[in-house]
């Protein structure tokens, strides 16, 4: 089942997609259920999605000098 866009009709969880990103998503789907394996559906990446990656990535490396700066701290007394 592919979501089409039709007037009076709201597809829940359903991005806006073109035809051909839509059947691709079926092919991968088919392809997942002929193999056994569970359904995952991925939502495409949004901005705020990479913004969100990235200040992570920034937050992880802030804290990891910080850990880094402590245990120089405690090993020079």
């Amino acid at each position: 089942m592919v979501p089409t866009a039709e007037e009076g009709w709201q597809w829940v969880g359903a991005t806006a997609r073109t035809d051909r990103e839509r059947a691709q998503q079926a092919v991968l789907v088919v392809r997942q259920m002929a193999e056994g394996q569970p359904v995952r559906i991925s939502p495409p990446v949004t901005a705020w999605a990479i913004v969100g990656y990235v200040l992570g990535g920034l937050f992880a490396l802030q804290m990891t000098f910080v850990l880094l700066a402590l245990i120089i701290a405690l090993l020079q007394r």
